[in-house]
């Protein structure tokens, strides 16, 4: 079967994944001379862990949300100013159960997602008034931003400060090896 699949030329369809997966094997090997030659990684520091995790900070704060939604338009305006005026969004959906109205409340939790897309960074913030895909239209409130203490996340942030530098210290040598031989980098960090 092998000998007929390379009659009928089907080899040269797999060529360019059989080149690609050997040029990866051989960037492994290379990878893995370089670190095993690479001096002691340099010891990340509490000051470095802090400057980190002030730096992205916005990875480590969650907002805690809730949603008032509702399927008439017209009503946009007056609950938008009574989230406005500080009423409770549970109390504003209930007083609508009468109403035949269909407003509900809804608690989002801890929603990083919304909070990243609407930018929603501070207690109290509000969006605007929001069409979504099904026709409804909703309005979300930050009840909450709670931040992850550093003690949570010092280990991890050590784990990627350590990753980084082993990657410069990889870059490094690679860019020395790439100019004593006279080549070009296919990559740049």
């Amino acid at each position: 079967m092998y000998q007929y699949g390379l009659s009928k030329g089907i080899d040269k369809k797999y060529a360019k994944n059989v080149y690609e997966y050997k040029k990866q094997l051989v960037i492994n090997d290379v990878k893995q001379d370089i670190m095993e030659n690479l001096p002691p990684a340099k010891v990340v520091s509490d000051e470095e862990i802090e400057e980190y995790y002030e730096k992205n900070k916005s990875k480590y704060t969650f907002a805690n949300l809730a949603e008032i939604t509702f399927k008439n338009e017209e009503l946009s305006e007056e609950i938008m100013k009574r989230i406005k005026e500080g009423e409770d969004l549970q109390n504003i959906a209930k007083s609508y159960e009468d109403s035949g109205e269909a407003v509900t409340y809804n608690d989002l939790g801890i929603n990083r997602s919304l909070s990243i897309r609407y930018n929603l960074t501070d207690t109290g913030q509000v969006t605007d008034v929001i069409e979504k895909d099904n026709g409804d239209f909703s309005i979300i409130k930050v009840l909450q931003i709670r931040d992850m203490a550093i003690s949570r996340n010092k280990s991890a942030i050590r784990n990627i400060l350590e990753a980084k530098n082993e990657a410069s210290q990889i870059h490094e040598k690679a860019r020395e090896i790439a100019d004593e031989n006279n080549m070009k980098l296919e990559y740049e960090q």
